[in-house]
């Protein structure tokens, strides 16, 4: 990670991300551009302008996966969903134990 280990995982706590942000931010005032420091460290400059507006909005932490998905099913939908089961499914299950 970084430096000589290759590129940055997905995935980083967030002391590591403050630590590369914090060599970056050194790198700049030394007179390197921040796309140069980044790319030596084996950090996407896209990414490094994530993390710099996370870590100024105070949330350098990774959030928990999942939030709200378009395609996941509404409350509606998994009630038609288990009652079409209770309906269905267990008397179909029934007659296949019966065929064997």
């Amino acid at each position: 990670m970084g430096l000589t280990a290759g590129p940055v995982p997905p995935r980083v706590d967030e002391q590591v991300k403050a630590g590369l942000l914090d060599l970056v931010d050194q790198a700049v005032e030394r007179g390197w551009s921040a796309r140069r420091a980044a790319g030596l460290l084996g950090l996407d400059h896209v990414r490094l302008g994530r993390w710099e507006a996370r870590r100024d909005a105070g949330q350098l932490a990774d959030r928990a996966p999942g939030g709200h998905p378009l395609h996941g099913l509404l409350e509606a939908e998994r009630a038609a969903i288990v009652a079409l089961f209770e309906a269905w499914g267990r008397g179909r299950a029934r007659s296949r134990r019966r065929a064997r």
